[in-house]
């Protein structure tokens, strides 16, 4: 019976730590992150974010033509927003016109899809969404 009650205690004892470790680990990461937002963003890391997500910007940009889901005026100026960010891209070789077009044929396809043909909550996500990320990758990248 005292193995079986050390046992338990040990047992105890060692999820404590584990708890423990974890919020000692989640701590540091939110400290991390909390340093990394302070600092702006290298040219290398917005290149980054650019062609990562490069798919869901055109993916904003077919949604909002098929779901007018922007008012005109935020319409032309995703619209403008994206062109500006094509055109860098192509400028500061970070893909081909084939890829870029690839992207967009894939994006295209994605926008064609029940969810955001419906064009209701998902549409209007992916759509504000990716007008904030034009928004701003353009005040970053274009505009510094």
């Amino acid at each position: 019976m005292a193995k079986e009650r050390q046992a338990k205690l040990r047992g105890g004892a060692a999820v404590v730590l584990v708890c423990l470790f974890a919020q000692t680990s989640n701590l540091a990461i939110a400290q991390s992150e909390a340093t990394t937002a302070a600092q702006p963003p290298t040219k290398t890391q917005l290149h980054g974010l650019l062609l990562g997500r490069y798919q869901a910007l055109a993916g904003a940009w077919f949604v909002n033509e098929q779901c007018s889901t922007l008012e005109a005026k935020q319409s032309e100026q995703l619209a403008t927003l994206i062109n500006n960010l094509n055109v860098y891209t192509r400028d500061q070789k970070l893909a081909t016109d084939d890829e870029l077009v690839s992207m967009q044929n894939k994006a295209k396809q994605i926008a064609s899809k029940d969810k955001y043909k419906a064009c209701k909550e998902p549409s209007k996500q992916l759509v504000d969404g990716g007008y904030q990320l034009a928004w701003y990758l353009h005040q970053h990248l274009i505009k510094p």
